[in-house]
């Protein structure tokens, strides 16, 4: 199985991250506890699942870049210690590992974006952010919200700073 993070910097071609304890930003804005003591380079099996577990922390959401895993690591399906992992699939990386870039992202809408107050809201936005609509043009990873994706042409035709983030680097 491929494993793939996101960042919201280029971090180059090729990059090695070694495992952290997560920001607070990211532990407190759940419904639920979640280990923030484990040091870890959190990884999902594509970009909606890594946008999933990102869910209500818009720091990351607008732009960004998507990394794959190319080393051999360890792996581990944290579900005792991260409990939406069951609905997001976010595994760990408990050393440090070599990833690659695989293209820019852009979110168009405001997918993700809503804070849940509980585990029900949390599974219907994990729900949303996994339907969202996934399209690759011009060496940029396009995500669609539910409703933007019906303005897809419209929006891919304006120059790319009128439907990116400024801080989008190409």
């Amino acid at each position: 199985m491929k494993f793939y993070r996101i960042e919201p910097k280029d971090l180059g071609e090729y990059v090695w991250l070694k495992p952290r304890k997560p920001h607070l930003w990211k532990v407190v804005k759940k419904p639920f506890k979640e280990d923030k003591e484990t040091p870890r380079i959190s990884v999902a099996p594509s970009l909606l699942h890594c946008l999933s577990a990102l869910t209500g922390n818009p720091i990351y959401f607008g732009s960004g870049y998507l990394y794959q895993l190319v080393s051999d690591a360890k792996i581990v399906f944290p579900k005792d210690k991260v409990p939406d992992c069951i609905l997001t699939h976010e595994h760990w990386v408990l050393e440090p590992a070599l990833f690659k870039r695989i293209a820019p992202f852009v979110i168009h809408g405001s997918l993700g974006l809503k804070k849940a107050r509980n585990w029900k809201e949390l599974e219907q936005i994990i729900e949303e952010v996994l339907s969202a609509k996934v399209l690759f043009k011009d060496g940029i990873i396009h995500v669609f919200d539910e409703y933007t994706w019906m303005f897809r042409d419209l929006i891919l035709s304006l120059p790319i700073g009128h439907h990116t983030y400024q801080g989008m680097e190409r």
